[in-house]
């Protein structure tokens, strides 16, 4: 329990359906693994639709449901409705969060989206921007507002952005999703030497591919990547694995673990780093 009294702002809860039939839910195992730590939780994510991408219009019982599962575990938790990528509606979630807790010393941007996988030569301008959005600004915003409050609060804190191993290289079909990845790692960077001399530790992980839900989205992975590459889902699988040292993806334990340590005081002597995970794909 290395976060009794402490309070964790976890956003991107995701599209819940498409979680529940395919599995690999990783906000809502950070969210346990914070909570099972004595932390209380915010649950976050936006429940509207963007027009770019109707897909990822969601249900609002969602996030109550982790929200459930947090309180079930003994701990305090709250679901909040804010698109980060719009700055009125991120204060508005921490002036909920401070109004029910009072405090913050926890925020993990995990917010994220996977849009239109094409070559940069067919990649529609609406895409590229809808990418920046929710994951680039998002977590500028949501950097912004918490750090703040950890600011004045005076007692540290942590936050942990959610990037990939595409914000440390590079990958064909994804240059929306790259670019905003690698915007994140820029930012932490910056971050961590701004916000340290006020205790607040800033990183990001760097997930390589992993059994997620975000593999199985309409557009995402293992629905275009087929077409692109001209083989089928097995065929992706097996381009993934070829790629790693370990030869197989990875797990949603195995990447929460990571978030999870970054959270706890265990991991106070670590600033500024972006921690790939990724079974020795990229090793960088």
């Amino acid at each position: 329990m290395k976060l009794e009294g402490k309070v964790a702002l976890v956003t991107g809860l995701g599209a819940w359906e498409n979680r529940r039939r395919s599995g690999g839910d990783l906000a809502l195992e950070i969210c346990r693994r914070l909570a099972l730590q004595g932390a209380d939780i915010v649950v976050n994510d936006f429940t509207g639709s963007f027009p770019e991408s109707p897909d990822y219009d969601l249900a609002r019982e969602g996030m109550n449901a982790v929200a459930d599962e947090i309180k079930a575990l003994g701990r305090r938790a709250i679901a909040v409705d804010a698109d980060v990528g719009d700055a009125k509606a991120v204060d508005e979630m921490v002036k909920k969060a401070l109004t029910e807790f009072g405090h913050i010393d926890i925020l993990v941007n995990n917010a994220g989206i996977v849009v239109e996988l094409a070559p940069v030569v067919e990649l529609e301008e609406k895409f590229w921007d809808l990418s920046m959005r929710v994951m680039a600004k998002g977590t500028f915003l949501c950097s912004k507002a918490v750090a703040k409050v950890m600011i004045q609060q005076g007692s540290g804190g942590k936050i942990v952005n959610m990037a990939s191993i595409l914000g440390k290289s590079g990958g064909a079909f994804t240059a929306a999703y790259t670019c905003a990845k690698h915007a994140i790692v820029g930012l932490i960077r910056v971050l961590a030497m701004e916000l340290m001399p006020s205790g607040i530790h800033v990183n990001a992980v760097c997930p390589g591919y992993a059994e997620t839900h975000l593999l199985h989205l309409k557009g995402g992975a293992f629905d275009v990547f087929p077409g692109l590459a001209r083989t089928d889902v097995e065929g992706v699988y097996n381009i993934i694995k070829a790629g790693t040292a370990s030869g197989r993806l990875g797990t949603v334990e195995e990447i929460v673990s990571l978030v999870e340590f970054l959270c706890l005081p265990d991991s106070n002597y670590i600033n500024g780093q972006s921690i790939v995970i990724d079974g020795g794909g990229v090793m960088i």
